[in-house]
């Protein structure tokens, strides 16, 4: 690992990338079931009309490893770059000050990002996913922010389980229209929440 270059890096994860693509993500259709970490991807580029989703794996196992990176130690670039581009981040355009409340779409990605564990999830988009593998092998790509997490797609809809189980500090945190946003995290963050 020690001593190659970013080509060289960006080379392996392309070729390991193509290996998991070909033999898990064949069957892809428009319409996907799997799981979600749970995670939501919040894009900044074109702010403030910015693209939100849900980011989930239809690879039959353990979502939850995939976006935590508490849990990465250890691991080398390749594992934890492979466990981002298995993900697969839906899409859904929106301008910053849409009001949550009266958004139904943002609403249950609240809902998702609140469960204490990974979650089942079902969407339809409007074109199978896909992936830019030029992105990722490209010289101008030097930096994370510029690499988009695995295939990606824009949602037609999106269909969560009625009984997600959540953390009920967080919700209290949620809920409590007196807590501030900054007051919120703190209160997180002092009853080790995530």
């Amino acid at each position: 690992m020690y001593g190659r270059n970013t080509e060289e890096i960006k080379k392996h994860i392309t070729e390991g990338w193509k290996q998991i693509l070909g033999s898990n993500f064949d069957n892809l259709s428009e319409k996907i079931s799997g799981e979600s970490p749970p995670s939501v991807f919040v894009s900044s580029y074109l702010y403030p009309k910015v693209k939100v989703g849900p980011l989930f794996s239809p690879l039959q196992t353990d979502s939850s490893i995939l976006d935590r990176p508490e849990k990465w130690a250890g691991k080398s670039i390749e594992e934890i770059v492979r466990y981002k581009l298995s993900l697969i981040r839906g899409t859904h355009s929106m301008h910053v000050k849409t009001n949550l409340n009266a958004d139904r779409y943002m609403q249950s990605l609240q809902e998702l990002t609140m469960a204490t564990r990974s979650t089942e999830i079902e969407v339809a988009f409007e074109r199978k996913p896909k992936l830019n593998l030029e992105e990722i092998s490209s010289r101008a790509t030097s930096d994370s922010d510029t690499v988009q997490f695995g295939l990606a797609s824009e949602l037609e809809s999106m269909k969560l389980p009625s009984d997600i189980s959540s953390d009920k500090k967080i919700e209290k945190a949620f809920y409590d229209f007196d807590f501030r946003a900054k007051e919120a995290i703190n209160y997180c963050m002092k009853k080790e929440l995530r």
